[in-house]
């Protein structure tokens, strides 16, 4: 006769705020789950946000993880005390069943439903990422362990050697949340910090709406802080421009002069059109993760946003790093046109951001 043998559904959250290199340590040893007494492993979900061009992650909701630059560290189950991992992944992407970084997508076992930025190699990209073990259970009798070693890509000028590399020891913010089955009580692992533990500190300095308000300059149209949805404090600027060949500019003052990425927060919906940014005068131009801004070089390819979605959204874009001298600067905005299935050429501006950049040298670990 077979008994029947009740389980219990499980589950463990974990934060970590800035570990890897302070710890010395490549492997956060509970970064998914532990648990103890037969049982399988149901699901790992994580969040994480970037400090650097592949550096810090910004912020994370259970389900959330890193920035692309470090998913090249293997995901790891350990099997009823094994000292080496009898299940050792092929990097983070892997694990998640995504390959050549994450694109958002959604399926009933995996899925990356939010990406906060276009481009994986940008400054401060947070992703949300889940992963269900439901067709591919991880069983175990006494024991279960999962980790995820904490390397990845860096961008060059955060390396000794000055190029890209994509095996460094990194430094991520990362939150997680593991379920399983297991027979018997589950033991406490770790105990949920308090709230103010556990929210991650601000790396921007941040110029909202409702500053860049006072010193707005545009072409013929008309301006409005819009409040409400997803933008920063008061509300977004709105310019709805009365002419195809449209423009916008305002000051923002810097009060150190220092190494800092540059970020611009934009909403897109159907009626916004296509902007290239300019900085002091300065296109900005399409800057990858090896580049930073160069105000004495101009840029052969200039970056162009097309702010047109069927839906309404908001996405930060990352502008290059740079240091910007202490005092007076100018953003601008020039209308190049709009996407054909767009109605309108509007302009949602929600804020301007200096973000911090841990400047720090990496040695490969090649």
């Amino acid at each position: 006769m077979r008994t029947r043998l009740s389980v219990y559904f499980s589950a463990v959250s974990v934060v970590y705020i800035l570990i890897a290199s302070c710890s010395g340590k490549r492997e956060n040893p509970d970064l998914g789950l532990a648990a103890l007494s037969p049982g399988r492993s149901a699901a790992v979900t994580s969040h994480a946000p970037a400090f650097s061009n592949a550096d810090r992650l910004q912020y994370i909701k259970p389900g959330e993880t890193f920035d692309l630059a470090n998913i090249e560290g293997p995901a790891k189950f350990y099997i009823d005390g094994e000292d080496e991992p009898s299940i050792w992944g092929t990097g983070t992407e892997d694990y998640f069943l995504c390959a050549w970084g994450f694109n958002q997508n959604m399926t009933p076992y995996f899925g990356c439903p939010y990406k906060s930025m276009d481009s994986e190699e940008d400054l401060g990209v947070r992703f949300t990422l889940y992963r269900w073990h439901i067709n591919d259970p991880v069983r175990f009798s006494k024991s279960l362990k999962f980790t995820i070693e904490h390397t990845g890509w860096m961008s060059a000028d955060e390396t000794e050697t000055g190029k890209v590399d994509g095996h460094v020891e990194r430094e991520d913010d990362m939150a997680t949340v593991a379920f399983w089955y297991q027979s018997g009580q589950p033991k406490r692992f770790t105990t949920l910090p308090p709230y103010q533990e556990r929210v991650l500190p601000e790396i921007d300095i941040i110029y909202e709406g409702k500053d860049l308000m006072k010193n707005l300059r545009h072409s013929p149209g008309k301006t409005e802080l819009q409040s409400g949805y997803d933008w920063t404090g008061n509300g977004q600027i709105l310019f709805m421009p009365s002419e195809i060949k449209a423009w916008l500019e305002t000051d923002f003052y810097v009060e150190k002069e220092e190494a800092r990425g540059l970020v611009i927060r934009m909403t897109h919906s159907y009626d916004y059109g296509i902007y290239r940014i300019f900085i002091d005068g300065v296109a900005i131009p399409n800057v990858p993760m090896t580049i930073d801004m160069d105000f004495n070089a101009p840029a052969e390819n200039i970056k162009i946003l097309d702010l047109y979605s069927k839906d309404l959204l908001v996405k930060d874009y990352y502008l290059g790093s740079t240091n910007l001298k202490k005092g007076k600067h100018t953003i601008r905005f020039e209308s190049v046109g709009k996407n054909d299935n767009s109605s309108g050429n509007y302009l949602g501006f929600d804020s301007f951001r200096l973000r911090e950049r841990w400047n720090k040298k990496r040695a490969s670990l090649r």
